[in-house]
C-alpha cells in the first residue's frame, strides 16, 4: 500500500513538471536545530522533529529565495556534521557533497538581490575547497564578491587556501583588499595579523 501511494505521489510530481518529489524535512537533533540561524526556525520543512514559529518577517526579507531557504539550513547541518570527530572519509564526503547540492538548490532559485545569496556562494566555495574542487570553489567565491564586495567570508576562505598552498603574498594582498571593503571584519583582521607575523619570522 505504501509503495503504491509513493508511486502515485511521484507520478503527480512528474506530471506537474518536477523531476523528483519535494524533499521531506531533515532529521536533526535538538543541538543541530538550536545552532541554526533565526530564519531557519521560522521556515517550514526544515526539521522533522521541530515545529517552526510562523513569521512573515523572513519571507519579506528574503523575497523569492525564501521558499527554498530550508536547503541552506540543511546544508549548514551537514557541514557541521562533516566536522564530527571520528567520522569516516566516505561519510564526510557524502555530507559535503550533499551540502553542495542543497546550496546549489537555493542559488538556482534565488534572485541576485537575495540578501543571503553572497553568503551562500561563499559557503559553497568553502565546501568545494574541502572536497578538492578548487576551480569551482574559486568561481563561487569570486561570484560571492561580485554580488557583494563586502563578502568577508569569500575573502577569508580563498586567502586561507592561498596561504595553505604556498601563495602567502597573494593571500596577504587578498586580505588587504577584503579589509578595504570590510574594515570591521575581525576574521580578516586576525588573518592579516597572522600572515604578517609569519612573514616577519621568515625574514629574520
Amino acid at each position: 500500500m505504501a509503495s503504491t501511494a509513493s508511486a502515485i505521489i511521484l507520478t503527480a510530481f512528474v506530471a506537474l513538471g518536477f523531476s523528483t518529489p519535494v524533499s521531506a524535512e531533515m532529521q536533526m537533533t535538538d543541538a543541530e536545530y538550536a545552532m541554526l540561524p533565526d530564519y531557519c526556525k521560522h521556515k517550514a520543512a526544515v526539521s522533522a522533529r521541530h515545529q517552526p514559529t510562523p513569521s512573515k518577517h523572513w519571507e519579506n526579507e528574503l523575497g523569492k529565495g525564501y521558499w527554498a531557504i530550508h536547503h541552506y539550513c540543511w546544508a549548514q547541518v551537514r557541514i557541521a556534521r562533516s566536522y564530527r570527530y571520528g567520522i569516516s572519509r566516505e561519510l564526510r564526503a557524502s555530507e559535503l557533497n550533499t551540502a553542495v547540492n542543497d546550496l546549489n538548490y537555493v542559488i538556482e532559485r534565488s534572485q541576485p538581490e537575495m540578501p543571503l545569496l553572497s553568503e551562500i556562494l561563499a559557503v559553497k566555495g568553502q565546501v568545494l575547497l574541502r572536497v578538492g574542487n578548487t576551480r569551482a570553489a574559486e568561481e563561487s567565491l569570486q561570484e560571492s564578491i561580485r554580488i557583494d564586495p563586502a563578502s568577508w567570508r569569500a575573502y577569508l576562505y580563498w586567502a586561507l587556501h592561498l596561504n595553505q598552498t604556498g601563495r602567502r603574498q597573494e593571500a596577504i594582498k587578498l586580505v588587504n583588499e577584503g579589509l578595504e571593503q570590510v574594515p570591521e571584519s575581525r576574521a580578516l583582521k586576525d588573518l592579516a595579523k597572522d600572515l604578517k607575523q609569519k612573514t616577519s619570522i621568515e625574514k629574520k
